[in-house]
């Protein structure tokens, strides 16, 4: 009796031991899986969606009643520049859905606020772009 206990004990120690390694053995290949699709995904050079890109570039509004233009430049990677504005300042932009969202840093005197702005697309393409807020439109034109 007291041999068949002493035989289960180191059986089932036994069982539980190599039960750990192969996990450990498991997590180990997982653990190097994902380092080598990380460093994969880092040296390859980012294919930039169709979507995306035909929003990149230098865009311009014209100011009614006025020779002047807002000017702004949307990057591929998400960043966004003013050309021509010294108080509205252009930081970033994204594609949610049929929507543009700028986000837009305003200076004022003494005070600034940062504020996402989210335009409906109503059209866009080589030449123009067309956005619409609150009820306006607003008609931007490719540099």
């Amino acid at each position: 009796m007291k041999k068949s206990i002493f035989l289960s004990v180191i059986l089932m120690g036994f069982f539980i031991f190599s039960s750990c390694s192969e996990n450990k053995k498991s997590e180990e290949v997982n653990k190097q899986e994902i380092k080598t699709q990380n460093e994969q995904q880092a040296t390859q050079k980012p294919e930039f969606d169709k979507e995306i890109q035909q929003f990149v570039g230098t865009w311009a509004e014209q100011i009614p009643n006025s020779d002047d233009e807002l000017i702004f430049k949307l990057n591929s990677d998400g960043t966004a520049e003013s050309v021509n504005m010294a108080t509205l300042l252009y930081k970033k932009w994204k594609l949610d859905g049929n929507k543009i969202i700028f986000t837009v840093e305003s200076i004022g005197n003494h005070t600034s606020s940062t504020d996402d702005y989210a335009y409906k697309i109503e059209s866009i393409d080589k030449k123009e772009m067309i956005l619409t807020l609150n009820g306006n439109k607003f008609v931007y034109k490719r540099k």
